[in-house]
């Protein structure tokens, strides 16, 4: 009976004993199934990794080397064009603004176009009838075209304006005597044609009343210098003792253009 006893209590140590063994096998069975489960989940991206590069390697390479050769044959083309490569095989086009530009005289282009200083040398050259023993003496004239224009619907003729004030001076010796001069202020309309002109105005010529009308050429010497000729015919209304009379005058001008 005490071998009995004896027999129970060594199997019940031996049952606690395997319990414990086991229970303690099943609480660290997560650390060592962690580990092992870390280091194969480690290990399998690097073998992933290192397979991909090997693949990814070459592919890339081989991109690379293609599209260095795409742009090599590109900025060749554009070469040949004359065209320089830049970061985009190309450079960016200058901006317009930035391109020189260079004006080109003509000396055919129309005089006039804006304001301009006209300086004149004067001399009448025929009288009317009632003038004929009056003696003319070289006047002088300085005029002034308005910055304004008007373009015309006809043979691209235009229309301007010009003031001016002159000297006038005649005198008779046969058979009374007297003598007809002073300043005359006038203003007139000008219209303009290439390098031709026509002009027709009034004003006072000292006290008394007048009217004109004269052509001229201008031919230009540079962009804003220019010089002309032609002639005038003038009409003025009271001359003592003759009444109306008239005359013609040549001039030869320089003016100048802003």
């Amino acid at each position: 009976m005490a071998n009995l006893q004896k027999i129970w209590v060594y199997s019940l140590i031996i049952t606690l004993g395997v319990c414990s063994v086991a229970s303690a096998q099943d609480a660290g069975s997560d650390e060592w199934g962690g580990w092992f489960e870390d280091s194969e989940s480690v290990s399998s991206p690097a073998d992933t990794m290192e397979s991909n590069d090997t693949w990814g390697d070459w592919s890339t390479e081989d991109a690379d080397t293609q599209q260095t050769d795409t742009l090599s044959v590109n900025a060749d083309e554009f070469s040949d064009w004359g065209i320089q490569s830049g970061d985009w095989g190309l450079e960016p086009e200058p901006e317009e603004e930035g391109l020189p530009t260079t004006t080109i005289y003509n000396p055919n282009a129309p005089v006039g176009m804006g304001m301009a200083i006209e300086i004149s040398a004067v001399s009448p050259f025929w009288v009317s009838r009632k003038m004929k023993t009056w003696y003319s003496f070289m006047d002088w004239r300085v005029g002034v075209q308005l910055p304004f224009s008007y373009q015309l619907p006809l043979y691209g003729m235009r229309v301007t304006a010009s003031a001016e004030i002159a000297s006038f001076n005649f005198e008779n010796t046969f058979p009374q005597g007297g003598q007809f001069g002073g300043i005359s202020v006038l203003a007139y309309g000008r219209l303009l044609y290439q390098q031709f002109c026509v002009d027709a105005g009034f004003g006072l010529f000292g006290k008394t009343g007048g009217a004109l009308f004269g052509a001229m050429y201008r031919y230009p010497l540079t962009s804003n210098l220019y010089l002309g000729a032609g002639g005038r015919s003038v009409w003025v209304n009271q001359i003592e003792p003759l009444g109306s009379s008239g005359w013609a005058d040549v001039q030869i001008l320089a003016g100048y253009k802003f």
